[in-house]
């Protein structure tokens, strides 16, 4: 039992620690609002314990002294103090509420602009639900440590100081044993505190994987019915919730137990009141007055008591969430490594890569002591099978990845030594994903250019023929394309990232089998459109139909992460073993693929 609480207060310190520094600097900006909100507590507080003060006065002056002529005055006090509580309490409401609705907007705010700031092997190893789930649901655990939370918690310990110094006023005897009666009650409600935060902290990982698991469903829902497998995913789905009901069964019935301690305790302090009041009352110690303010004050006093358990709960709910903003946020942006780095104001476009290595685990290696160089105004073409080590290379360029040997160069500088801020700007994509926004079809061109015109994006759309499709719908070019362009079919949105491309006016332009999705037709007239987009500029191109690269300045064949052979199309056709093979296979005869299969079988 000992070793479970120090276990529990060692992980509630460690909460602490790494959660209020966080919090600290969330309230600093709005610390006047807070001291000011503090105030009107006091006023507020005060106030409430008119009413209370006044029993004494009615029993032991009015009722027993018989002085009917101070009633007024007191009703008149108590009415005044009640409009004044009221007012206060309305003022401090506003104020502390939309102090915690701010607090809550900034939190949110910066931990979406600290997310979208961390390096891309960040979000390699989770869900996006899940990062959305901490964005906007443990911001909202800041509105009761900073607004209600804050009020009830402040206000509590204020009320109780009062009325402890007034029963010590009344009967010290009698107030000193409610106060020892009172610790340890509210030591048994510390330690379900203790136990609480871990618990609510375990409950919500699992939500927040159970939300991430959810989205990833909802977003596959046509492979899902393609493959019949809703079944499944219902399976998966009632896994997970019945994880989150054992886990809140385990929560309410710890707050339930600390609900009874609670009960028990404060039947006790009355039973203890009630019996050695009556007999101070009767040996003179007491008036009748003053037990009966001793009884209302004791019922101010142990009000927090009674409120234990709901705060407890919901300050060791937001503290979890806190904690786990507090972590997520203890993760290095991008930002802050560029702090160090050197800036970029131009980029010719010359990309080298020094003996690069690199891996996504430890000791499986993608890329292997690879060099090669792509020049300004020229194409550089990635040939070879799936796993050849392409799209690394294109993540290597992104600065989206270190490599962990070697050296990419970015006309003639270490890529690790520049802001990749400043670099990225110098960068055109169009990836395989061709991954659209849930906006127009010209805000998803203008998505790398906002500042561009509606006449620069558009003529950027016709470029990549966006206008056959775009101005046949009825609302043209703001029409929205839905949740990753689901609406467009996959060659349209394809075009669209072109586009997009084309309107960034790159330095360095990375196609990852940019014409993949497009019809015969299509592909012509893009190739054109890619033609005159990739004139001086660098171009690295992954191509799987060797079709698309026979105009590319260099061709790098690749297999497992090695470079087999380099040049172009004609010198490797001529030439080259492994290329003329590939060749061979997508575009010769029936017999000369036969052929080349045999060949490369052997």
């Amino acid at each position: 039992m000992k070793s479970l609480v120090v276990e529990n207060w060692r992980a509630a310190r460690a909460l602490v620690h790494r959660a209020v520094p966080h919090l600290q600097s969330l309230l600093w900006e709005r610390r006047w609002r807070l001291v000011g909100g503090l105030g009107l507590l006091v006023i507020a507080r005060g106030a409430s314990m008119v009413l209370p003060a006044s029993t004494k006065f009615v029993i032991d002056e009015v009722i027993l002294g018989g002085r009917m002529g101070i009633l007024g005055w007191i009703l008149a006090a108590v009415v005044v103090a009640t409009l004044v509580q009221a007012i206060a309490g309305y003022g401090l409401a506003q104020l502390i509420g939309v102090t915690g609705l701010h607090t809550v907007t900034e939190a949110r705010r910066r931990m979406m602009a600290h997310v979208m700031r961390l390096p891309v092997p960040f979000f390699d190893r989770g869900r996006s639900g899940e990062l959305a789930s901490r964005i906007f649901f443990d911001a909202e655990g800041l509105t009761y440590l900073v607004g209600e939370g804050l009020v009830r918690f402040v206000g509590s310990l204020l009320t109780a100081a009062v009325a402890a110094a007034v029963l010590f006023y009344l009967e010290w005897h009698l107030a000193l044993l409610v106060v020892v009666l009172v610790v340890v009650f509210s030591a048994v409600q510390v330690g379900g505190f203790l136990r609480l935060g871990p618990l609510y902290g375990e409950q919500h990982e699992i939500i927040v994987r159970s939300y991430g698991r959810l989205t990833e469903l909802l977003g596959g829902v046509r492979v899902v019915k393609a493959y019949t497998a809703e079944k499944r995913a219902d399976l998966t789905f009632t896994r997970d919730v019945h994880e989150i009901l054992r886990r809140s069964r385990s929560i309410l019935s710890l707050t339930s137990l600390l609900t009874s301690v609670s009960t028990v305790g404060l039947g006790l302090i009355g039973v203890t009141v009630m019996a050695l009041g009556a007999s101070f009352v009767s040996g003179g110690v007491m008036t009748l007055g003053d037990l009966v303010m001793f009884v209302a004050f004791l019922a101010v006093l142990v009000a927090p008591l009674n409120e234990a358990v709901g705060m407890a709960s919901e300050m060791a709910r937001a503290l979890a969430s806190l904690d786990r903003m507090a972590r997520l946020q203890e993760n290095e942006s991008e930002i802050a490594g560029d702090a160090d780095r050197e800036p970029v104001d131009e980029v010719a476009g010359e990309v080298r890569f020094d003996r690069v290595r690199y891996a996504y685990e430890a000791g499986r290696p993608v890329l292997h002591e690879l060099s090669f160089v792509a020049l300004p105004g020229e194409t550089t073409a990635l040939v070879g099978p799936s796993g050849a080590g392409k799209s690394t290379i294109l993540r290597l360029i992104l600065g989206f990845g270190e490599p962990t040997g070697g050296r990419v160069l970015i006309d003639g500088r270490d890529l690790r030594d520049l802001r990749q801020a400043d670099y990225r700007r110098f960068l055109g994509v169009v990836l395989q994903e061709d991954l659209l926004f849930d906006g127009t079809v010209l805000e998803n061109i203008r998505f790398g250019l906002p500042q561009a015109s509606r006449e620069e994006a558009i003529a950027a759309g016709r470029l990549a023929h966006c206008d056959e499709f775009a101005e046949s719908f009825p609302k043209g070019w703001e029409t929205v394309v839905g949740e990753r362009g689901i609406r467009l079919s996959t060659g349209q949105r394809q075009r669209v990232t072109i586009a997009r491309a084309i309107l960034a006016d790159p330095r360095i332009l990375l196609l990852d089998e940019a014409t993949s999705s497009l019809d015969s037709k299509s592909e012509e007239h893009i190739r054109a459109a890619l033609e005159a987009l990739r004139r001086g500029r660098t171009t690295v191109v992954i191509a799987h139909r060797l079709s698309t690269v026979r105009t590319a300045d260099r061709i790098l064949v690749l297999d497992h992460g090695r470079l087999l052979e380099q040049g172009t199309h004609e010198d490797l056709l001529r030439n080259g073993k492994y290329y003329r093979k590939m060749w061979q296979l997508q575009m010769g005869s029936v017999e000369e693929t036969i052929s080349a299969v045999e060949t490369i079988e052997d």
